[in-house]
């Protein structure tokens, strides 16, 4: 079975990785430096470190979550056209709507007017 294996510098990081055979029994089938870790970090640490017992996350809260914020970005010229032009059609349906009660009130007045009633 071939397994991946990591290298640590000594600090307990990460520098290396590497793929060593291992027999059915688990055994790596050739002799590996001190160095080497056989097991694999869990998921989800941003900075493993090897304690001599088990994988630690290195990383402080403050750090992980300065990571994980995101940028603030400038819209793009695509975006800003795109916001101009949604104001646009806004402003226009607003338009439309007042031409059309404008058009029903002259609408109404005329009525008046030729029933002779203004």
């Amino acid at each position: 079975m071939i397994k991946e294996v990591f290298k640590i510098d000594e600090n307990g990081y990460i520098i290396e990785k590497h793929v060593v055979e291992f027999d059915k029994e688990g055994n790596p089938l050739e002799e590996l430096e001190k160095d080497i870790i056989t097991v694999t970090p869990p998921n989800g640490l941003y900075r493993a470190k090897w304690t001599d017992i088990e994988w630690i996350e290195d990383m402080s809260q403050e750090e992980i979550d300065e990571l994980n914020k995101q940028p603030e970005k400038e819209p793009s010229e695509i975006e800003i056209l795109g916001q101009e032009i949604t104001m646009l059609k806004l402003s226009n349906i607003s338009k439309d709507n007042i031409i059309d009660t404008l058009g029903q009130e002259l609408t109404s007045i005329k009525l008046q007017l030729l029933q002779g009633g203004i």
